[in-house]
């Protein structure tokens, strides 16, 4: 993240480029790919959900079990009703809820999370998140070797 302080978020930093500042830009890396398995279960918060609409935009016929999304309030809930129509999903509202519902965090979905041997289980945003729901998944029987995380900032 090149340009960007310490105590500067990426998005934060992107968002003071001017008109003619240069970004370098390179291809995907790494071993975090959504949508290649029959069955994966999904978690993301914020920018997170990136790599899983990716992946629901592909030639690929891909349907997750699930896909557990938290952001801050419905405003954030960004291509909501695409990605509903094409997984399974569960918002949380960490902040600003729906009337009638509570403000929760994607970890109080623990119980509603699909568990099985052949379940490959992909982590991507915030890295509280990644720990805790990692930890969830660890108690529940989950083998670590099917967790997959991203974490998009620290």
């Amino acid at each position: 993240m090149e340009g960007a302080g310490p105590n500067q978020s990426f998005s934060a930093w992107l968002a003071s480029l001017g008109p003619g500042d240069e970004v370098g830009v390179g291809t995907p890396f790494g071993w975090f790919h959504p949508g290649r398995s029959a069955g994966e279960v999904w978690f993301a918060t914020g920018t997170g959900v990136s790599p899983f609409v990716a992946a629901l935009r592909s030639s690929l016929p891909v349907r997750p079990l699930a896909l557990f999304v938290g952001v801050r309030g419905p405003d954030e809930a960004v291509m909501r009703p695409w990605i509903e129509e094409r997984a399974p999903t569960r918002w949380a509202f960490s902040r600003s809820g729906e009337p009638g519902e509570t403000f929760r965090r994607v970890t109080e979905f623990a119980e509603e999370v699909p568990v099985g041997p052949g379940i490959r289980y992909f982590l991507c945003g915030n890295p509280r998140m990644i720990r805790e729901v990692k930890a969830l998944l660890k108690i529940r029987g989950i083998d670590p070797f099917q967790i997959h995380e991203e974490l998009f900032f620290q």
